[in-house]
């Protein structure tokens, strides 16, 4: 998608897609994540290791909790999953 931003090499690459070159990307210097030495795959951050038992929960808020609604949201979570 135009404006992406991923680390190819530890260069930080941006998608900045052009008429007659639509998968341009601009390298916009060292990659901040890995200091120049090159991101690790996915995979090899640990998305392998989970399992068929492993749950994911993706929630989305409109605003920032404070503190105490994060404790409070993070117990109900905590109560829900087990």
């Amino acid at each position: 998608m135009k404006g992406d931003l991923r680390c190819l090499d530890g260069r930080l690459m941006r998608h900045d897609p052009q008429p007659d070159d639509p998968d341009l990307e601009a390298d916009r210097g060292v990659c901040p994540d890995c200091g120049g030495r090159g991101c690790e795959p996915p995979k090899a951050q640990g998305i392998s290791r989970m399992s068929d038992n492993d749950r994911a929960i993706l929630i989305s808020f409109d605003k920032r909790l404070t503190d105490d609604e994060f404790r409070d949201f993070h117990e109900y979570v905590r109560e829900w999953v087990q």
